[in-house]
């Protein structure tokens, strides 16, 4: 099961590190979050069994339950920051989840230097969110160099980042409607005509 880009490409790193291919998953299904994970996957003639209609972590679990019995064993590689969300559906469902961690999510020391002027000098209109861990670090890097957001606008990928900005005093402009790039830019187009 893989719930990002970063996690599939982590997968198939460690794969090729370990001079294994797509037939060694022969005998596998595979569960991806959304389009983008799949896309990575495609690359390398994989092709997810299982993606949910709605591209959250929590989708994919509920998707998945419906296609595993008791006793099955799910391999779930994320990021090292992730939620207990997912594997607790899982587990509650009777499966038998090993965790991996396929990525590290780290915070950078600071603001890229060019960004935070770019901020500072009110270059910026809006700034976008990918995931919870993006805006939690973003938003944590801003309040370290004392930026101002308040009069940005916010677009976020979707319901769990959106708790983190909201969490962090913040209210986004505009919310994904399909938490996918395409829709998050689609979200800003529209936002930006209102």
């Amino acid at each position: 099961m893989l719930t990002s880009p970063n996690g599939a490409s982590g997968v198939l790193a460690r794969m090729k590190h370990l001079g294994l291919d797509g037939r060694n998953l022969a005998s596998v299904r595979i569960a991806a979050v959304g389009p983008a994970t799949a896309d990575v996957l495609n690359e390398h003639f994989l092709h997810p069994d299982l993606m949910p209609e709605t591209f959250t972590t929590k989708a994919l679990g509920k998707a998945l339950v419906t296609q595993v019995g008791k006793g099955q064993r799910i391999l779930l590689a994320r990021a090292d920051i992730a939620t207990n969300e997912l594997p607790d559906i899982l587990r509650a469902a009777g499966t038998e989840v090993t965790e991996a961690v396929a990525y590290r999510t780290v915070r950078p020391a600071g603001l890229a230097d060019d960004a935070l002027r770019a901020l500072s000098a009110g270059k910026v209109d809006w700034v976008t969110f990918t995931s919870s861990s993006t805006a939690e670090n973003f938003l944590a890097l801003v309040k370290d160099a004392g930026v101002d957001l308040s009069a940005l606008k916010l677009a976020s990928i979707g319901p769990v980042t959106t708790e983190t900005i909201v969490a962090a005093g913040l209210t986004p402009t505009v919310e994904a409607k399909k938490h996918t790039i395409p829709g998050l830019v689609r979200a800003i187009l529209d936002g930006s005509s209102q």
